[in-house]
């Protein structure tokens, strides 16, 4: 039982790392996400296409949400810089607290 556990969290480890050295570079090829807020599929091409606060899954199902203009959230713990802000992400705060 204590192999399975171990063997659990190394692999859990492994596709949090695989996330975050894709998320790293550049995403020309684009990554596909699951925008779990609007329930749907998302192609972007760099974290700054993330809308404020949305949940998001990557394909090996972590978590990621961009928390603040130039820094989104992997895996509930890990930063990582977003680059650019192609979504007007204080814009869509604004807007998102005026439709509430």
């Amino acid at each position: 039982k204590q192999q399975l556990k171990h063997a659990l969290k190394i692999n859990a480890a492994h596709v949090i790392t695989h996330d975050y050295l894709t998320l790293s570079q550049p995403l020309s090829e684009g990554l596909l996400l699951m925008d779990r807020t609007e329930r749907k599929l998302k192609m972007i091409h760099s974290l700054g296409e993330l809308q404020p606060l949305h949940n998001y899954t990557t394909e090996y199902g972590n978590s990621l949400v961009r928390h603040a203009k130039h820094k989104a959230l992997l895996a509930g713990s890990i930063e990582v810089d977003v680059g650019t802000d192609e979504v007007d992400f204080d814009g869509q705060l604004e807007r998102g607290a005026l439709q509430r």
